[in-house]
């Protein structure tokens, strides 16, 4: 009796050992997850082995379990020289306690008087009119004794992820407001790529009388309208749960260069797309039609004796080896043949090369420091501009 006693207590002992390395390995990265996997995996077979005492496991089957220990094991030891060979020449990967987004993030709808819909993403209020702008009221009539700037882009200049008082639209106001009477209209609308813009400055800049327009200009701008980027970055994903692949990714170098490796061979098979290669595969159509637009958008703000359109290419994630640069070297030429006033982003892409500047891993729009960065390059240019000093605050 004393001895089955004792192996009830040893199973009850042995399967609480799991369900606590389960829990630690939340809290472990790098080399310490390996090890700890390896343990927690080799103590649910030797919590198997032990079964056999009372028959729930036939003693014919200890030979496979032993087999398994080797096999385990064996593997374990080698993810773990693996990752650890892969530590000594890379960073320690950040340790994420959320590996899936956290529940206040989550979108939730709610009413807000004046907008057409509205909810938070990721604590922070979206707000559309039935234009789908972020905005609750109508745009108030032009003032004579205001200098108003007109902001045209898509959901960069909307300032999705962000709060709408830290977009660049919004802090390129606050900061002019200082020195100068002016106000600027955030006119951006997701998913808008240049013929929508074009369209929106026809239909907008007669009735809202801008004494200037700037375009936030997106790479994917490049797209006809209703063609989203990414439109096969789901196929053939790997069979794991999203959260244990980026749980991986981000604990350990080992699931970090393995998912970056199998995304990089899909790419070359041509089974999956990443940012650019939407843009890419039709360029050549795609830049005429772009430059056509944007030509066109000076036209007809020329045509209104406004001055030329002040047009930047925003990137939150600037890498000077990438596609992407490329990209915006084209969408820069195309724009200054177009006439409008391009302000180049070369210093940007020197000084912020390879830092990434998305709001999350759930949210990839530009984060509140790109936005800052974003106006500050246009807030350089705009003091510089004659036309702003009749709208000079006398102190």
């Amino acid at each position: 009796m004393e001895s089955f006693r004792l192996k009830i207590e040893t199973i009850v002992l042995l399967g609480f050992i799991p369900i606590v390395l389960a829990f630690h390995l939340v809290y472990t990265s790098g080399v310490l997850f390996f090890i700890s996997f390896g343990i927690f995996l080799i103590s649910i077979l030797f919590f198997l082995k032990c079964l056999r005492w009372f028959s729930f496991i036939p003693k014919r089957r200890e030979g496979l379990i032993n087999n398994l220990f080797l096999i385990t094991a064996s593997f374990m030891l080698t993810l773990i020289f693996i990752e650890s060979f892969l530590s000594l020449y890379n960073p320690k990967p950040q340790n994420y306690l959320k590996v899936v987004i956290p529940k206040e993030w989550k979108r939730r709808n709610v009413n807000v008087t004046g907008a057409t819909y509205s909810y938070y993403w990721h604590n922070i209020l979206h707000v559309h009119d039935r234009n789908y702008m972020r905005q609750t009221l109508p745009f108030p009539a032009k003032s004579k004794n205001q200098f108003r700037i007109m902001v045209v882009g898509d959901s960069i200049t909307y300032g999705y992820g962000v709060e709408e008082e830290r977009t660049y639209p919004r802090l390129i106001e606050s900061s002019l407001y200082n020195d100068y009477r002016v106000e600027v209209l955030n006119l951006g609308i997701s998913g808008y790529q240049s013929e929508n813009i074009l369209k929106l400055i026809r239909k907008y800049t007669p009735t809202l009388q801008p004494d200037l327009i700037v375009y936030g200009v997106c790479l994917n701008d490049f797209l006809p309208p209703g063609v989203a980027d990414y439109q096969n970055n789901m196929a053939y994903l790997f069979p794991l749960p999203e959260a244990v692949k980026r749980f991986l990714s981000e604990k350990t170098h080992l699931g970090r260069r393995v998912s970056d490796a199998y995304n990089y061979v899909l790419m070359k098979l041509g089974l999956r797309n990443d940012f650019y290669a939407d843009i890419l595969k039709d360029f050549k159509s795609y830049q005429t039609r772009f430059a056509r637009d944007v030509k066109d958008m000076n036209l007809f703000v020329l045509g209104r004796g406004l001055p030329p359109i002040v047009a930047m290419v925003l990137n939150q994630f600037p890498d000077l080896n990438s596609k992407g640069y490329q990209i915006v070297m084209v969408a820069e030429r195309h724009l200054t043949d177009a006439g409008m006033t391009v302000i180049p982003t070369e210093e940007f892409y020197k000084k912020y090369d390879k830092q990434s500047m998305a709001v999350s891993p759930w949210e990839p729009h530009p984060n509140e420091k790109a936005h800052k960065i974003f106006a500050d390059f246009f807030i350089a240019h705009l003091q510089q501009r004659s036309e702003l000093e009749r709208y000079r605050i006398t102190k």
